[in-house]
């Protein structure tokens, strides 16, 4: 029974120590992954705003020059634009592609968007060759400006809402870190209490039956056969051991008393043998 408490109790301190290692592996593997997914979407948000920024401004500077002069003989070259077009997409998409909660996040998206198309549409406009005086050109030129301003204005807001959702993700990280160390400390408090309890346990199993035992030996030596130990409880190791001390001291008890009782009878004979014999002084008279 004693081999079997000692055993359930280091298996459980074992898995105990075992489950707070396993608890915090996991819980800051998910705070790292959490932060990591959140960082790269975050990354790539603020890539995508800086590329359209950087799109628009190649286009401005291959076709609105045009736009301050006459009209060219023949309509401009439009791959490039069909090329800036499809990168420009790609990128509206990454940003769309972030699946944030926040109503502000939303907004600017959707306006991002629609501006996006509007300032495609002007460029449709100027590849179609119905700009040919010099006021639609103008039109068009202060219309694109001002389409490539809203583009660049929304490009930064995306940008600043991509670097805040960054900035909470870290504060996050920081909250999920001290939760994790908190809830870390309950299991090692835990653990520890019930370190305490099996200390109690096998103290009391254990060794306060050898200390009775030890007075008990101490008392036998001494010549006191009336302390007995008190029965365990039943499938401890020890029960055997003070069944047998107590059944030794029932029979060193009953011998003393069997001793007693023949040094007394001894003692009365030897008395009544005294008693027979005639006194000197009775004999002299």
């Amino acid at each position: 029974m004693l081999r079997l408490r000692l055993f359930y109790g280091l298996l459980t301190i074992i898995l105990l120590l075992w489950g707070v290692g396993a608890a915090a592996l996991i819980l800051m593997r998910e705070s790292a992954s959490r932060f990591d997914t959140r960082l790269r979407i975050d990354y790539r948000s603020i890539d995508a705003a800086q590329s359209v920024r950087t799109l628009t401004a190649t286009l401005n500077t291959r076709y609105l020059p045009s736009l301050a002069g006459p009209p060219p003989a023949q309509v401009p070259d439009r791959a490039l634009f069909d090329q800036v077009k499809a990168e420009l997409e790609e990128k509206v998409a990454i940003i769309r592609s972030d699946e944030s909660s926040q109503d502000r996040w939303k907004d600017v998206v959707d306006r991002l968007g629609q501006s996006k198309n509007t300032y495609f549409e002007g460029y449709e406009n100027f590849f179609s060759g119905n700009a040919i005086d010099r006021g639609q050109r103008e039109a068009l030129l202060q219309f694109q400006s001002m389409q490539t301003q809203r583009l660049t204005d929304l490009s930064e807001n995306v940008m600043n809402l991509a670097e805040g959702k960054l900035f909470d993700g870290a504060r996050q990280l920081g909250e999920d870190s001290g939760k994790n160390n908190l809830f870390v400390v309950t299991l090692v408090l835990l653990g520890t209490s019930i370190a305490v309890m099996i200390y109690f346990q096998l103290v009391r199993h254990l060794v306060d039956p050898v200390d009775s035992l030890h007075r008990s030996i101490e008392e036998v030596r001494k010549g006191n056969f009336e302390l007995t130990l008190p029965e365990p409880g039943q499938g401890s190791e020890f029960s055997k051991v003070v069944s047998a001390f107590n059944d030794m001291a029932t029979e060193l008890k009953q011998r003393r008393g069997e001793t007693d009782e023949n040094l007394l009878h001894a003692n009365m004979v030897n008395r009544a043998m005294l008693e027979a014999i005639p006194s000197p002084v009775f004999v002299l008279g």
